[in-house]
């Protein structure tokens, strides 16, 4: 178990690599790639009932559905308050995981420009949250860009990224694609999207796939800015496209894409560090503008009173107790006042674990996205979002999330899993706790009443081994890929068997927060 100190030290070595690899940009990175076989491990003392592995199927198939609910996931598992009643056991439910102050300090933590965490630059992380109301470095935008494109020649030319029919991208659009101008001087303009709008991993208006084709994984979607997020444009980069960042993904958008004007210092600070009312369901505004709609899940900022400064989530002012918020149109930013208050939760609050599982569940059922595919959330982003709503910065990526909790406990690959599921119970005592393995994260839910281990997340797939299958089956054969597409509850026991294992089997490292 490491402390903050130790985390840090592990980020700084374990987390740096991957920007080098052109991982971290900010996509999900929450497809589940396969991590290869693993021994198989002694049995965990969880209860005798729960079944050890998925029936095999009759006829292996190479792609299906999965079973509704999943396979030893009860009715109950997905009701929210079977799992405040477990958790009642683990002490007060309403008591703060996170202060705000915590929060603060937290969030602080998270940006890059000017903070320095336990000695170690922020500058110098993989990927994390910027600072948007600074400007980049053009000679470390362009560093970071000379990775990317280095990354990207790799996999085209060995095939590892196609076109979405299968065929290789030619050696001289890859060489236009990837060439990178003179970046002089920057001068960024912070807007708002007003709609869903694409981050593209490459300036190609195309995407590009693994050999698999699974069109719904384009890998040249990093991300995808929701309704209300800030988007700073960095340059012209062609006729029809933007350089441009989030606060968590670099990358390129349409020159067209629906963005507000150009924000001010103050308005873009609101919109960029809160705090927040939190849209609780689609809900309503009335504004000077007419009625303005948002989707369940936007965050909007809230209007400060006139003649005073707006609060945020990082200086730890204290808010400012108002009814109207801050929402961006094609015209400018307007104020507006919700139809129904009720519609909308302040982000200005503490972190505890009624309120956490009780806005994680909110999501139960929605659908899974890459990178925000037609408008869904990864494992990520769902998380991101989790923790947005109660102030809290997130990284976008699934392994930059797995080391920002306050304490990192490393599970070694070596583990039994009588011995993992005694650290992750451990853990689950002592806070929040997000469960991941390479390409995914999760949120640890606990025990249920039969002692299985249980999870909420949200996932793609997960493989079922067919009959006949063994250790020696090379990868992907004998093997359903099954479709699970959506938030939801499972067991850790998915997979097993498989060339990619079951979930509890592959946990290398877990974020807890709390005390």
């Amino acid at each position: 178990m490491t402390d903050r100190a130790e985390s840090t030290r592990r980020r700084r070595a374990s987390i740096l690599p991957l920007a080098l690899l052109g991982v971290a940009w900010g996509v999900g990175a929450c497809g589940d790639p396969a991590t290869g076989r693993g021994a198989q491990v002694e049995t965990p003392d969880a209860a005798e009932a729960h079944t050890r592995a998925e029936p095999k199927p009759a006829e292996c198939l190479a792609r299906a559905d999965a079973p509704t609910p999943l396979p030893n996931v009860l009715p109950e598992h997905r009701r929210l308050d079977y799992w405040l009643a477990r958790v009642e056991g683990l002490g007060d439910m309403d008591a703060p995981l996170m202060s705000r102050a915590e929060i603060v300090g937290h969030n602080r933590e998270m940006l890059p420009a000017g903070h320095v965490r336990e000695g170690v630059a922020l500058a110098e992380r993989a990927a994390g949250r910027a600072d948007l109301l600074g400007t980049p470095d053009p000679e470390g935008l362009r560093a970071q860009l000379e990775r990317r494109f280095a990354f990207l020649a790799a996999r085209f030319k060995s095939g590892k990224y196609v076109n979405a029919d299968g065929s290789q991208l030619p050696a001289e659009e890859v060489e236009q694609t990837l060439k990178l101008p003179r970046i002089a001087t920057l001068d960024p303009e912070l807007r708002v999207a007003l709609t869903e709008v694409s981050v593209r991993c490459s300036p190609r208006a195309d995407g590009y796939y693994t050999p698999s084709l699974d069109l719904a994984f384009d890998r040249n979607l990093c991300t995808t800015a929701r309704a209300q997020e800030v988007v700073q444009i960095l340059a012209r980069w062609s006729e029809g496209q933007l350089l441009a960042r989030t606060s968590y993904a670099l990358g390129w958008v349409d020159a067209d894409a629906p963005l507000s004007p150009r924000l001010d210092p103050e308005t873009a600070r609101a919109f960029l560090y809160g705090p927040y009312e939190r849209a609780g369901r689609d809900a309503s505004l009335q504004t000077q503008a007419g009625l303005q709609e948002v989707a369940r899940a936007t965050r909007l900022p809230r209007a400060p009173d006139e003649g005073r400064p707006p609060p945020d989530n990082i200086s730890g002012r204290a808010p400012v107790p108002v009814s109207d918020v801050l929402i961006a149109t094609g015209e400018g930013v307007v104020r507006g006042t919700p139809l129904e208050p009720s519609d909308f939760v302040s982000t200005t609050r503490p972190l505890t674990r009624r309120a956490l599982l009780t806005e994680a569940f909110s999501y139960l059922g929605d659908p899974y996205g890459w990178g925000g595919y037609k408008g869904g959330r990864d494992c990520s982003r769902f998380l991101l979002d989790v923790f947005a709503s109660f102030g809290i910065l997130l990284p976008r990526n699934s392994a930059e999330q797995a080391v920002a909790g306050a304490v990192t406990i490393e599970v070694p690959a070596e583990a039994s899993e009588a011995e993992r599921l005694r650290i992750l119970d451990a853990a689950n005592r002592r806070g929040v706790v997000l469960a991941h393995f390479p390409g995914h994260i999760m949120l640890y839910l606990g025990r249920d009443h039969r002692g299985v281990p249980m999870a909420l997340h949200s996932f793609a797939e997960y493989l079922v081994p067919c009959e006949g299958r063994t250790a020696e089956t090379p990868d992907g054969e004998l093997e359903t890929l099954t479709i699970v597409g959506e938030v939801t509850v499972s067991d850790l026991e998915l997979g097993r068997g498989s060339s990619r294992t079951a979930f509890i089997e592959r946990i290398d490292r877990l974020a807890v927060f709390g005390r």
